[in-house]
């Protein structure tokens, strides 16, 4: 299998890895220096259940300071883009 079918050209890629001969599966988030957490597939499942339930009730994805904001007040935490990691030395 060739390691290009899961490069990330736009960071954060959320990567489903396959073996199919083994009939096995992982998932990983993937960072703009190429590092890689794996996310246990329940809990995306999960994620992705309570993603389909906000969305039927229209609720909207929070952008730009939002998404500071909402880390902030909720998980007390920074979020860092992709391109402010590039400018730190």
């Amino acid at each position: 299998m060739s390691s290009s079918k899961y490069e990330c050209s736009n960071p954060p890629c959320v990567h489903v890895v396959i073996d199919w001969p083994k009939k096995k599966f992982a998932v990983f988030v993937e960072d703009a220096e190429g590092s890689l957490l794996y996310v246990p597939a329940d809990r995306v499942i999960k994620a992705c259940s309570e993603l389909e339930a906000l969305l039927k009730k229209r609720v909207k994805e929070a952008k730009g300071d939002e998404v500071n904001d909402l880390a902030d007040r909720y998980l007390n935490a920074i979020v860092f883009t992709e391109s402010e990691e590039e400018g730190k030395t």
